[in-house]
């Protein structure tokens, strides 16, 4: 039986990656079936009640600055690392290098945690990829983003890390320059697509009442947008006040011309909860509007999948109305999103997250909604470049390992 150890960015409250988990698993269950997983996680509360598994605590979980012990941890892990002598570790990375070496692959999946402003988890994966090495199993990383990287140190480390994994499956052009600047050997590097696309519609919307069309919204906290190397030129939207009153006075516009819309914002993050509430607040009284509070991930995938389209800041919620074949509306944060939004061929339904105007937004998602019902997305390119991560996973054992 198969045994795989596996470990992403579940666990802190992001409805996308724990979306990330389910279809990794759901590709992991089509191509091994019996299989055993070895899943990492930072809350194991959450991995039991949202994909109703048990867990370890990962590795970043006893490392992060947070941690009271992280300090005495992290130097047991620079002297185990000089002389790989296990007794350094903290019995809970030692759990983590042991499961790794049991495992026949140890598996990162992604979304994108691959970057130096989050210092504090990139240091962490580091880590996990030297636990990995050491343990002797093939490692791949699938469905990642990698950057941005504004500093020439931590791209030189991020190089120094990746060249010790087997496999890289990067969802996203650009991420490729960020593998070069690195210096990561191109054999090592494939195209693919984030994992999600891949995820099967699994219940079909409910009934309509009357003619109305379902827009989902997402909306995150407001922030500079960032292409592949650092931040963005400034753009029009210099606060976080100007960018929800853009986002409400395009919907209001739209309801104008469009007054049976339904309105279902469904947040996509705890923390961008709250940001999202406020520009539902605005809408409530004039529209059909519903909040869906705290939804479980399967909830949040039908939510996403039933829409007739998405107005979202975050990348799943398009990715899972993509997969129904619902057009979308992207206010883009990151170049992994313009990229997606390009590879499902709407690049032009695309505003930069700080340089929109509520008329350009109103216009695009205008466009969507008189064409949603007659136009379907296509996404059979990206489920295609999506199957390579299991590809990946599929040439790390070959030849298989030897046990001893």
């Amino acid at each position: 039986t198969m045994r795989f150890y596996i470990t992403g960015g579940w666990g802190y409250g992001n409805r996308g990656d724990n979306a990330i988990f389910e279809a990794t698993r759901q590709s992991l269950t089509d191509q091994f079936p019996g299989h055993s997983l070895a899943v990492s996680s930072f809350s194991v509360d959450e991995v039991r009640s949202q994909h109703a598994l048990d867990s370890i605590p990962s590795v970043h979980r006893f490392l992060t600055k947070k941690s009271p012990l992280a300090l005495l941890r992290w130097s047991g892990v620079v002297l185990w690392k000089m002389t790989r002598a296990k007794f350094f570790l903290s019995p809970a990375l030692r759990r983590h290098l042991q499961e790794m070496r049991d495992a026949d692959v140890v598996i990162m999946a992604g979304g994108g945690y691959f970057n130096d402003a989050w210092l504090d988890m990139l240091f962490s994966r580091f880590v996990e990829i030297e636990l990995a090495h050491a343990s002797g199993s093939p490692m791949v990383i699938i469905g990642q983003t990698l950057g941005p990287f504004g500093r020439d140190w931590t791209t030189r480390m991020l190089g120094h890390s990746l060249r010790k994994v087997r496999a890289i499956a990067h969802r996203d052009v650009q991420s490729l320059d960020v593998l070069r600047r690195a210096e990561v050997p191109a054999a090592k590097c494939t195209l693919s697509a984030d994992e999600v696309n891949l995820l099967r519609v699994r219940k079909a919307a409910s009934p309509r009442s009357g003619a109305a069309l379902r827009i989902g919204v997402m909306v995150q906290i407001f922030r500079p947008h960032l292409g592949a190397a650092g931040p963005s030129p400034a753009g029009r939207i210099a606060s976080s006040e100007q960018y929800i009153a853009a986002i409400s006075e395009a919907l209001e516009q739209c309801l104008g011309r469009h007054p049976s819309l339904e309105l279902h914002f469904i947040p996509s993050t705890t923390w961008d909860e709250p940001t999202c509430r406020l520009v539902f607040e605005r809408l409530k009284g004039k529209a059909d509007a519903h909040f869906h509070v705290g939804p479980h991930t399967t909830e949040f995938i039908d939510l996403c999948q039933g829409v007739d389209v998405m107005l979202s800041t975050n990348m799943h919620p398009i990715i899972l109305a993509t997969t129904a074949g619902k057009g979308s509306v992207a206010i883009s944060y990151h170049y992994k999103l313009d990229d997606y939004m390009k590879s499902i061929d709407q690049g032009k339904n695309v505003v930069r997250i700080d340089d929109f105007s509520s008329a350009e937004l109103a216009a695009l998602l205008d466009e969507e909604i008189k064409s949603a019902g007659t136009k379907k997305v296509d996404n059979t390119g990206v489920q295609t470049l999506a199957r390579e991560n299991i590809k990946a996973v599929q040439r790390a054992l070959v030849p298989a390992r030897s046990r001893t």
